[in-house]
C-alpha cells in the first residue's frame, strides 16, 4: 500500500524508526572511536564544566529526541510540508521510544515553515473524537485543534475547518476565510489522532476523514487548489545521528556518544530557541561546554580532557533523567500524573528531557492527560511474576468528556509489547468486558492468562520483562484537571 499523493510505502511512522537498524554506521569510525581516545592525563577539568556538561546532556535531552522524530516522519517516511497516515492501530515494534496509544489512528507529518505558511483543510467530522496537535521541536505544544478538548472549543472546530500556520516574523495578508495560527519556530509537528472504537467497522470511514484532510502550500491555496501538495523545503533540516538508544536495561553508560551535542547543534542552528529560557540556556550553559551564541559546536576544537568529561555528563545525566521518569508528574495515590507545565515546560528541562524522550510529543491537558503506574498498592514495583487486579468501582471510572483508557508498556523501550491475544489496552469498549452486578470493573493484569472466566474477559497481558501501564484521559474534566481523582491501585492477588 502506498501513502496517497507520495511513493512511499505505508508503515507506521516509528516502523522505519527502529534507529539502531536505520542509522547503524552513520558516524566514522575515528568519531566512535573517540570516547576511548579522549581519556587522558592532561590538566583537570573544571568543576564548573563538569556541571555544565551534564546540565546541558539535560537540556538537549528532549530536543534531541524530538530530532529523532523528525528525522524518522519527515525524512525516511516523506512526511515532509506533508502528512503520513497510518490505517491500523500501533502494533509492538512500531513506535519504540514513543507510548503510542492504541485507541486512534496517527497521521503525523513536520511542516518546514521556512519559504512559507502552509494550510490546513479539515473535513466534518461529527461525533467522531479527533484532535490536530501542533507541537514545535523543542516541545512546545502550542496550539490544537479537535472537538475532544477539556477546554470549550470553538463551534468551527467540529469541521469543516480551514486555518494556516505561519512561521515567526511573517508579515503576509491573511486570506478570507483562513484562521492564523502563529508557530513559534519554523519546524512545527502534526500529531494528528482519530478515534476508533472498531477496526473493521470504523477503520474505513476513518480513512476517508484522513484522506479529506488536507495540506499545501499557502501560495497554492490562494491560486485554487484544493487538494494536498507537498513542496519541500530547499535546503531542510538533515537527518540525526543516532545517539540515542531505547531497551531494556539501559543506564547512562549507554548514551555516551560522542555526536550527541553536534545533533543538538543541528537543531539549535536550523531553528533557533524561541523561548527565554532556552535562549538564555544557550548563552549562559551551553557556551561553557564550547557551544557559541548562535548555537554551533565543534568536538574536536575541546582539548581532551573536556570531550572526556563531556561524555561523563551525558552518562551522569542520563542517569538522572532515568531516575526521575517514575517520578515525572504528580503522585495521586500510586499513580504518577502528568504534570501541569507538560507540553509547555518552560525552564524545567528535567521534565521535558523525561517527558520526551520517554513519550514523544506529549500535549497540554488541554488534550489529555496520562496517569503511569510503576508499583502496586504496597510501592512494590510491578513485576512479571505477580497477576494484579485493578477494580472501579462503579462511582470510580476516570472522569472524562471523551474516554478513557490503560495500556501497556515495556520499561525501558516505552512500546507495546506483543502478547498472545493481541490486546494491548482495554477501555470501556473493548470487547467482551464483563462488569460486576453493582456496576464495578475489574482489570487483571497478569503475564500468564487467567483460568477464570471473568478474570481471562478482562484480561491485560503483561511482559515477561519490566513494564508500566498507563491511563488515558482525554479531554480530562476538573477532578483530573485538579488532581482530586484517584485512580484503583493495582493490588497484588494473594497478598
Amino acid at each position: 500500500m502506498k501513502i496517497r499523493g507520495t511513493n512511499i510505502p505505508l508503515t507506521l511512522f516509528a516502523a522505519s524508526i527502529v534507529f539502531g537498524a536505520v542509522f547503524a554506521g552513520c558516524l566514522p569510525t575515528e568519531s566512535r572511536a573517540q570516547d576511548k581516545s579522549a581519556m587522558s592525563d592532561g590538566p583537570a577539568v573544571t568543576a564548573e564544566f563538569k556541571q555544565a556538561a551534564k546540565e546541558s546532556y539535560i537540556f538537549g535531552l528532549g530536543i534531541v529526541s524530538l530530532y529523532r522524530y523528525y528525522t524518522g516522519m519527515a525524512l525516511q517516511e516523506g512526511g515532509l510540508n506533508q502528512l503520513v497516515h497510518s490505517r491500523q492501530l500501533a502494533k509492538p515494534g512500531e513506535k519504540p521510544g514513543s507510548g503510542p496509544n492504541v485507541d486512534t489512528y496517527y497521521s503525523y507529518g513536520w511542516f518546514d515553515l521556512s519559504a512559507e505558511p502552509m494550510v490546513v483543510s479539515l473535513p466534518k467530522f461529527g461525533d467522531t473524537y479527533y484532535v490536530y496537535q501542533l507541537t514545535d521541536i523543542y516541545g512546545r505544544n502550542f496550539h490544537n485543534v479537535g472537538n475532544g478538548l477539556s477546554t470549550k472549543s470553538p463551534e468551527s472546530y467540529k469541521g469543516p475547518y480551514t486555518f494556516m500556520i505561519t512561521p515567526p516574523g511573517w508579515k503576509g495578508q491573511v486570506p478570507k476565510g483562513l484562521d492564523q495560527v502563529k508557530a513559534p519556530g519554523k519546524l512545527v509537528n502534526v500529531l494528528y489522532r482519530i478515534r476508533v472504537t472498531d477496526e473493521a467497522k470504523d477503520g474505513p470511514d476513518v480513512h476517508k476523514l484522513q484522506d479529506q484532510s488536507l495540506s499545501l502550500p499557502l501560495s497554492a491555496w490562494v491560486k485554487g487548489e484544493r487538494r494536498s501538495i507537498q513542496v519541500k523545503p530547499a535546503k531542510p533540516l538533515g537527518p540525526m545521528d543516532n545517539v540515542l538508544v531505547y531497551k531494556s536495561g539501559v543506564t547512562g553508560k549507554d548514551f555516551r556518544h560522542p555526536g550527541y551535542f553536534a545533533q543538538l547543534s543541528k537543531v539549535l542552528t536550523y531553528d533557533p530557541p524561541n523561548t527565554q529560557a532556552d535562549k538564555d540556556f544557550l548563552e549562559k550553559t551551553l557556551t561553557k561546554i564550547g557551544f557559541t551564541k548562535d548555537g554551533r559546536f565543534d568536538l574536536k576544537s575541546l582539548p581532551l580532557e573536556e570531550q572526556a568529561a563531556l561524555l561523563d555528563g551525558q552518562e551522569a545525566g542520563h542517569n538522572e533523567v532515568l531516575a526521575f521518569i517514575p517520578n515525572r508528574g504528580k503522585k495521586v495515590g500510586r499513580a504518577l500524573f502528568t504534570s501541569g507545565d507538560t507540553g509547555n515546560y518552560g525552564a524545567d528541562f528535567m521534565l521535558r528531557a523525561g517527558m520526551v524522550f520517554a513519550g514523544g510529543m506529549y500535549p497540554t491537558t488541554q488534550v489529555s492527560r496520562y496517569a503511569d503506574n510503576f508499583t502496586d498498592a504496597t510501592g512494590a514495583a510491578l513485576t512479571s511474576e505477580q497477576t494484579y487486579t485493578m477494580r472501579f468501582e462503579k462511582d470510580q471510572f476516570p472522569p472524562v468528556t471523551t474516554f478513557w483508557s490503560v495500556t501497556v508498556y515495556g520499561e525501558g523501550t516505552y512500546d507495546l509489547v506483543a502478547n498472545p491475544i493481541n490486546r494491548y489496552k482495554i477501555d470501556p469498549e473493548t470487547p467482551g468486558l464483563i462488569y460486576g452486578k453493582d456496576g464495578s470493573l475489574t482489570i487483571t493484569l497478569s503475564h500468564n492468562k487467567p483460568t477464570d472466566a471473568t478474570a481471562a474477559a478482562n484480561w491485560l497481558p503483561t511482559p515477561n520483562d519490566a513494564y508500566f501501564f498507563m491511563v488515558r484521559f482525554y479531554a480530562p474534566t476538573e477532578p483530573v484537571l485538579k488532581l482530586e481523582y484517584r485512580l484503583p491501585d493495582a493490588v497484588a492477588v494473594g497478598r
